[in-house]
């Protein structure tokens, strides 16, 4: 681990949420917001994603890393309570992060269950840029993190839409209305990630006004040119599609239309 902070002061908020803030003393940090996955607290390494909020730039940057507790153990949770004080925090290099774009006026976030820990560093950053926000939440059940996510969102006045699953109308009409320099940030599950970059597109967002990543376990599929039919990647280069059973080549090449690699019929 490159990147070494020396931990100013730490807490808890919204009872499952803790936060470091810490100054970088050796490494980079160049991105305003992501996410990592697991960091080092004081010798002792913490296995869970962790989103950051870069606060300031400079020689020596200060940043906030937020963990959600109710994803650690207790031994974890243990840890990050009562040795997050003070000491050093190490982590590796973003696996993902956020450009937040000065010339847009409006950014509109998609999120669900798996990215609320995500989107809490990012909706931070607008409100200290003073850019309108307003956000999409995409719900399957009412839990917890539902419960935590509405609290935070209304004391920092954050407007937010409550969501069906998938509910394109209502999407559509969303994405519809807007005007321009609107910058959307899409976060959420892989099997509504893609689906909503498909319909930004289609709807006449440009590739560079739609940023954000998918969350949970990353599904790599192939698309049969024979069938037109999706099916999970294996390791090996033939395969045969389970669709149709044609024999097929799968090619290096990923279509960010069809949101999988080309397989093409053996001859």
């Amino acid at each position: 681990m490159d990147n070494v902070y020396h931990i100013l002061q730490s807490g808890t908020f919204l009872a499952r949420y803790c936060c470091v803030h810490a100054e970088r003393v050796q490494g980079e940090c160049s991105h305003t917001a992501g996410w990592i996955q697991g960091v080092e607290l004081n010798g002792i390494y913490v296995d869970v994603p962790v989103t950051f909020l870069r606060l300031n730039g400079g020689q020596t940057p200060q940043v906030r890393y937020y963990f959600d507790l109710e994803s650690c153990t207790m031994e974890e949770r243990m840890h990050l309570l009562y040795h997050s004080k003070s000491g050093t925090l190490q982590c590796p290099s973003p696996k993902k992060a956020v450009t937040m774009n000065n010339h847009k006026h409006k950014y509109i976030l998609f999120v669900d269950e798996t990215s609320i820990l995500h989107a809490i560093p990012i909706l931070l950053a607008l409100g200290r840029q003073g850019k309108q926000a307003e956000v999409h939440y995409l719900q399957k059940v009412r839990g917890e993190s539902h419960k935590a996510f509405k609290r935070f969102t209304r004391s920092i006045d954050v407007p937010v839409r409550w969501l069906g699953v998938w509910d394109q109308s209502a999407i559509s009409r969303t994405l519809e209305n807007q005007t321009m320099e609107v910058q959307l940030i899409v976060i959420c599950d892989m099997e509504m990630y893609h689906p909503l970059l498909t319909l930004s597109r289609g709807l006449g967002f440009a590739k560079d006004e739609i940023d954000g990543y998918p969350t949970g376990e990353t599904r790599e599929t192939v698309f049969c040119v024979g069938c037109y039919r999706l099916q999970k990647k294996t390791a090996e280069a033939e395969m045969e599609c389970e669709h149709c059973g044609a024999p097929l080549l799968v090619s290096s090449h990923y279509s960010e239309r069809m949101n999988a690699y080309l397989g093409y019929i053996s001859v």
